[in-house]
Order: structure tokens, then sequence, then C-alpha cells
């Protein structure tokens, strides 16, 4: 009977001396997953007359003729004027995401840097980590004037994740 106590005893003491704290390379698979699924950074403009003249020079500059076409002087019946207007070519419809008149284009990914620190309560952690803006490629060099309006640009920003150890699954599941 006191080999059994033992045995048991000693059982129990390695079960409750498991180490499920949360590691770097499991915080960083699960945050890499987590940003693979997000889109990244967006400009956002009108297709339609143009009536804010302050982006005229912005939308002439990203009116390649690949994606989008700018014409100077279209009459506007609505508006009983001649106005700008900008349009997307059969190219730009297939890349833009429109809702109406008011359409995205992805033009920056968000990638994992590096993490900063975990902390370690339990069943319970937190991360602080480092994630990139980038933004290259030819969508980002076309739309570069009015990513710069709209102050998307490549850059380095802090996060905060928070991890629970599901006791069911084994496993670390990102909050």
């Amino acid at each position: 009977m006191k080999k059994v106590f033992i045995f048991v005893s000693i059982i129990f003491l390695l079960l409750a001396c498991e180490d499920n704290s949360l590691k770097p390379e499991t915080a960083e698979t699960l945050i890499k997953e987590r940003l693979s699924k997000m889109p990244g950074r967006s400009v956002s403009f009108y297709l339609g007359a143009m009536t804010d003249p302050s982006y005229k020079p912005v939308y002439k500059a990203i009116a390649t003729g690949k994606y989008l076409t700018f014409k100077d002087d279209v009459f506007v019946e609505a508006a009983g004027k001649k106005m700008p207007m900008f349009e997307a070519t059969e190219e730009g419809k297939k890349i833009f995401q429109c809702e109406k008149n008011r359409c995205t284009v992805e033009v920056c990914s968000t990638v994992f840097d590096r993490f900063n620190g975990i902390v370690n309560t339990g069943k319970y952690a937190n991360a602080e980590y480092q994630v990139k803006t980038v933004c290259d490629g030819e969508l980002y060099e076309i739309f570069k004037p009015l990513a710069d309006k709209q102050y998307i640009k490549p850059e380095t920003t802090i996060e905060k994740a928070e991890f629970e150890f599901s006791k069911e699954d084994k496993k670390w599941i990102l909050k």
C-alpha cells in the first residue's frame, strides 16, 4: 500500500510540475498565423467625378493608365459643369475592392518582426512583439502619392497579445 501511495504521489508531483509555459516559438507561430489572415494597409479613393480639388494632383499621379485613368474635363450632368473624372481600367477592377464608388487597394503587408518579451502567469500569458508594415512592389510605387497623403508608410509598431492554455487540447490559444 505504501508503494502505491508513493508511486501515485510521484506521478502527481510530476504532473503538477509539468512545464506548460508559453514558448517564444509557439507564440511566434500563433502570431504569424493570425497576421497572415489579416489584411495589409490599404489606400482608399473614390471613382467618378472629383469634388475635392486638393486630391487632383494626387489622382493625376496615380492614374498611370494601367489601373486607373484620369480625364480632366468631363461634363457631369448632375453637377451641370465639367469636372475631373477618375475611372478604373479593366485591370484595376480586378484588384480593387469597391463598394459603390469607394474603392480600396492593399499596398502594404504586415509581418511579424520580433518579440520584446513574454510573461507567463499560469494558464495565461501576455506577449509584446513588433510588427513591420512592409510597403514595396508595383502597387505601392503606383499608389505612393495617395499612400503618403493617407499616412500609410513602412513602419514598425509594438503590439500586445494575450494567450490562454487550453487544458483539453493541451495547447496555447491566441485570444
